[in-house]
């Protein structure tokens, strides 16, 4: 039997998220060791996104690059603030909701390319759990 693992903010690296977020990992495959989750905070200052525009195959940034794994599953939770979330369907066409305080988003597998845009006038924060997780590598 194994002891609870506390994951304090304070420790976990900050990181500036493709889409002008910053955000922390805190339960990962490095630390503390999840094999099948992944837990996080972003935040977004007003008319920044979180996370861009991005599908859940490989997302590219100047000195990174996100590998998403096969059944990739990921849930939003918005802490604080409010915007909208923007899908582009395989017609090309965009299409978009409101998303507020308190909402939950869910992203399945194989979800089309989307994003959450901050369209509020303060910081918006999310809290991110994905599974199973995925990897960062440096380019």
């Amino acid at each position: 039997m194994s002891d609870p693992v506390v994951v304090h903010s304070s420790d976990a690296n900050e990181r500036i998220w493709p889409g002008g977020g910053k955000g922390k990992r805190l339960i990962t495959p490095e630390f503390p060791g999840s094999k099948n989750l992944m837990v996080g905070i972003i935040s977004a200052e007003p008319g920044k996104s979180p996370h861009r525009w991005h599908s859940h195959v490989v997302d590219r940034a100047d000195d990174f690059e996100i590998l998403y794994p096969d059944g990739f599953e990921e849930v939003y939770f918005i802490v604080k603030g409010n915007g909208k979330l923007t899908w582009r369907k395989t017609d090309g066409k965009v299409r978009e909701t409101p998303v507020q305080q308190g909402d939950a988003i869910y992203f399945g597998k194989d979800i089309a390319e989307h994003q959450v845009l901050n369209t509020g006038d303060k910081e918006m924060v999310l809290v991110f759990v994905g599974s199973p997780p995925t990897r960062w590598r440096p380019k």
